[in-house]
C-alpha cells in the first residue's frame, strides 16, 4: 500500500489536493485535479509502504482502541468509578471487573500473536476473540 501526498510550491505537505489554494493573494482553482495541481507547481510525494514494525504497532493500537470502546460501551467510566467507590453492589462490581479483564485478556492475546507475526499477512490474519 503506497500513500501519495502532495507538496505545494511553498513546501507544505497535504494529504490530498484541495479544491482551492490561496497563494500570494490569489486563489488558485485546483478542484482536486492532479493535472491542475502540477501546473500550479505542486509535486507528488509517494511514501514508502509501512514496515513490518509499523504494521504491528498500527494493528496493536487499533485493537487497544477497540478494547477501550467495548469496555466503555458496556461499563462507561462513571459506572466503573461507581463500582470502585462501592456505590454499586458487589455483583455489579465483579461483573464490571470480569468484563474489563475479559476484554483486556483478549486484546493482550491478539497483541502477542501480532508480535510473533513474521510478515504483513501474518499481522493481517490476527483476529481478536472478543467476549460476547
Amino acid at each position: 500500500m503506497t500513500i501519495t501526498m502532495w507538496t505545494d510550491p511553498l513546501g507544505a505537505t497535504h494529504h490530498s489536493i484541495p479544491m482551492r489554494w490561496q497563494h500570494a493573494g490569489h486563489t488558485v482553482e485546483l478542484s482536486g485535479d492532479p493535472r491542475r495541481a502540477r501546473r500550479a507547481g505542486w509535486t507528488e510525494v509517494v511514501l514508502p509502504p509501512p514496515t513490518l514494525a509499523e504494521l504491528k504497532v498500527r494493528a496493536i493500537e487499533a485493537n487497544r482502541h477497540e478494547c477501550a470502546r467495548r469496555i466503555l460501551d458496556r461499563w462507561p467510566d462513571w459506572a466503573q468509578r461507581n463500582c470502585a467507590l462501592g456505590v454499586y453492589s458487589t455483583a455489579d462490581t465483579e461483573a464490571c471487573a470480569a468484563w474489563i479483564h475479559a476484554c483486556t485478556s483478549a486484546e493482550d492475546a491478539a497483541a502477542d500473536l501480532i508480535d510473533t507475526a513474521a510478515d504483513a499477512a501474518g499481522v493481517a490474519a490476527v483476529t481478536v476473540e472478543w467476549p460476547a
